[in-house]
């Protein structure tokens, strides 16, 4: 028969957070906000909270370009003119990209998208010789074009991005919070305030949801008390999530356990 102890949590905590009902750090914004709870968390010095999101449910709103994103700007100098061309902020898809720059009135470009390369060709319709400042643009990697060096066009010239375009521009949502405190790592930041990744797997305006193919993340805690909870919902380069004044929901589960780790208790930073 095993000798294997089962560790049980000495106390179990389910939040259902609202964002609706969150204090909103940011005008415009929903997606970073912080959420008080009425009855406090208390976790005694012997113990620690382990965390865990166990559902989410956050409407499918933003848009793929957009300032938000930040990859909706073009800069380039017509004739010596430096100018900037400017993507609305809107979800599009490949028609809707290429009919923008075509039809803009300023913009001395037409494009053409070829879709068995998924690459595009930009014609100058200036008089003059245009340079396209890729390096500073932000819209490179959308059009598949690269920020390492910049495109001077002769009128009447085209260039074709050596890249494919790209228009799945927000690959996952990210949850994080004051609650992460270390155990969580990230390829971008070393240790992570990340709660949960949420891959996203539907189309624009569906709903996007925690599923299981998700692999739960479960962060420790040895705060002494938990009385307020700090969120960022960002893209997977640290942008905040325009959600355009759409609410959504998630569920976390704090589970107290005793502490095995030996770490110095420290209250809980914002972020």
């Amino acid at each position: 028969m095993s000798n294997i102890n089962v560790i049980r949590p000495i106390s179990t905590n389910i939040i259902h957070i609202r964002s609706k009902d969150g204090f909103q750090f940011d005008d415009g914004f929903n997606t970073h906000f912080k959420i008080d709870l009425i009855s406090a968390i208390n976790i005694a010095a012997e113990n620690e909270a382990q965390i865990t999101i166990t559902s989410a449910e956050i409407p499918y709103s933003f848009y793929n370009i957009s300032d938000e994103v930040k990859n909706n700007k073009i800069y380039y100098s017509d004739g010596g003119v430096n100018k900037t061309f400017t993507f609305a902020s809107l979800n599009y898809d490949i028609d809707k990209v290429i009919k923008t720059i075509t039809d803009d009135s300023v913009f001395p470009f037409t494009a053409v998208f070829d879709k068995y390369s998924f690459k595009i060709t930009l014609t100058n319709t200036s008089s003059n010789t245009v340079v396209i400042d890729w390096i500073n643009s932000t819209s490179d990697k959308l059009l598949g074009f690269t920020d390492n060096e910049n495109d001077t066009v002769l009128s009447g010239g085209t260039v074709s991005s050596p890249f494919v375009i790209n228009l799945c521009t927000v690959h996952s949502i990210f949850i994080k919070s004051n609650l992460s405190v270390g155990n969580v790592q990230s390829s971008r930041v070393g240790n992570s305030t990340t709660l949960q990744k949420i891959s996203i797997d539907n189309n624009g305006f569906d709903m996007i949801y925690l599923n299981q193919s998700d692999f739960r993340t479960t962060v420790v805690s040895q705060t002494n008390v938990i009385d307020f909870i700090s969120f960022r919902i960002t893209d997977q380069n640290d942008n905040l999530i325009q959600l355009n004044n759409v609410n959504f929901e998630f569920s976390i589960l704090v589970q107290i356990f005793p502490n095995s780790s030996g770490k110095t208790r420290r209250g809980l930073p914002n972020i």
